[in-house]
């Protein structure tokens, strides 16, 4: 009860799904059906699916194998065996699942202990009424899906840590080189995530777009975005915000898409800066699946 206190903005009814939520945490590895989660809420069957698929934006039963098997996955880079790892996880046999564990994230359980690689942002985290309460507002996490032309930007790069510590020092080096008059046009940002980014850092890029008639300090380096297709959501201004619309579009909306990343991305439109850039969308380069 003291979970749920700590969330006084989340409505009656996300608390509900928080609770069935916390059900599942405390039974991952129990052979549960969705008929008995409902019954932990005091549901029928049919309004506890309905209610649980809009408050998370997952049906029941999807939600409790993608937290099995990310957790599974945790287990597997732990050393733990294929087969004991798929029993505790309530699969039928080895063989289903590694079928739903490749299925999620693209390569077989013994792949992915050998030398393989899951972009940890996939990993679904258990929701709490915080995420609840976020995917409630339809504005924040329904993305427009646009054309982009390709884009040559212009600007400084740096590898940044989780903490992102050298952003800000970055945007006022980019300042110092371009100006008060060039600090007033749109700026840009383009995180570059490669494999095994949490232990190598990510690549920041932040810029302007390139102008013919500008003479940019040769101290600057230019990047062309592809154009294609991007996925465009509002970018909140707080780090918690922005880490739960994350959570949802890496997680939730992405997976349940017809796309997929085309490549390792994210770029950030701002519409000014004055020591840091403001108002920002964020953009996700995708492809039909």
């Amino acid at each position: 009860m003291a979970f749920l206190e700590a969330f006084p903005e989340a409505t009656a009814t996300q608390l509900a799904m928080a609770t069935a939520v916390q059900f599942i945490e405390n039974h991952l590895h129990a052979d549960i059906k969705v008929a008995d989660m409902a019954m932990a809420v005091h549901y029928s069957l049919f309004h506890f699916c309905r209610i649980f698929n809009q408050v998370t934006h997952h049906p029941p039963y999807d939600y409790l194998v993608r937290r099995r098997l990310t957790e599974a996955a945790h287990r597997l880079a732990d050393g733990a065996r294929v087969t004991e790892v798929a029993l505790d996880c309530q699969f039928g046999s080895p063989e289903a699942f590694s079928r739903a564990f490749k299925r999620l994230f693209g390569l077989l359980p013994s792949q992915w202990q050998k030398s393989g690689w899951i972009d940890p942002r996939c990993f679904m985290t258990p929701l709490t009424p915080t995420h609840l309460t976020h995917r409630s507002h339809a504005a924040s996490v329904r993305p427009q899906v646009v054309e982009r032309p390709s884009r040559t930007l212009t600007g400084l790069m740096t590898a940044v840590d989780e903490e992102a510590t050298a952003v800000s020092a970055l945007w006022r080096q980019m300042r110092e080189c371009l100006g008060d008059a060039l600090a007033q046009q749109p700026a840009w940002a383009v995180c570059h995530y490669l494999p095994h980014y949490p232990q190598t850092g990510v690549y920041y890029l932040a810029a302007v777009e390139s102008a013919a008639n500008i003479a940019f300090p040769p101290v600057l380096v230019n990047k062309t975005m592809p154009s294609g297709l991007y996925a465009c959501f509002p970018l909140p201004a707080s780090v918690a915000a922005r880490q739960l619309l994350n959570d949802y579009i890496y997680q939730t909306w992405l997976p349940q898409s017809r796309y997929q990343l085309s490549y390792p991305l994210e770029v950030l439109a701002f519409t000014g800066w004055t020591v840091e850039p403001v108002s920002a969308t964020l953009e996700i380069p995708i492809r039909p699946v």
